[in-house]
């Protein structure tokens, strides 16, 4: 059994105050930059007429620990379901975005990490809530994976089904 630990911390506000209780929605002008952008290859039909915006790699200080957020965006005009990129060697539990994959150096391919309970620890793993299963046309979602990758990795290449590979991507 894998156990998720959440710390969470909470500030106390007055009363009185000022202060916009909602939290802060990502403006275009504050939305995080790309590192790296790619548009469908369209050979898999089911993922035509989509973009891919890698927003960030980030390693876990002290682990090995790795951390990709990318931007799925549906430029289509039908829904697109996140089976779209499943994992097509492994057999994780649920459509997630398991099938996106890190190439360390050309030799070693890293998969998403799966529990005992054959979970890919992505986006949707925790409480299964908030996870958009079906990105409807013209929207974007944004989505996580873990990887556990060496830990002098500074760049990788990103597989996603239906891209080409995204090559020289920074690990942060």
């Amino acid at each position: 059994m894998t156990t998720l630990v959440a710390t969470v911390f909470v500030s106390s506000a007055s009363a009185d105050s000022e202060q916009d209780p909602s939290p802060a929605l990502p403006t275009e002008e504050s939305a995080p930059s790309p590192v790296a952008t790619a548009e469908s290859n369209e050979s898999k039909e089911d993922i035509e007429d989509t973009s891919v915006d890698i927003l960030s790699i980030e390693k876990s200080k002290g682990s090995r620990f790795t951390a990709l957020t990318a931007r799925i965006t549906n430029n289509g005009l039908d829904n697109l379901p996140m089976s779209a990129f499943d994992n097509d060697v492994y057999d994780y539990r649920e459509a997630q975005p398991s099938g996106i994959k890190l190439d360390v150096a050309g030799q070693t391919r890293h998969h998403p990490i799966m529990d005992a309970e054959k979970y890919c620890l992505c986006s949707g793993y925790a409480s299964r809530t908030p996870f958009v299963p079906i990105i409807q046309p013209n929207e974007s979602v944004d989505y996580w994976m873990l990887y556990n990758l060496p830990a002098d990795t500074q760049q990788v290449t990103v597989e996603i089904p239906g891209f080409d590979p995204i090559e020289d991507v920074p690990v942060e």
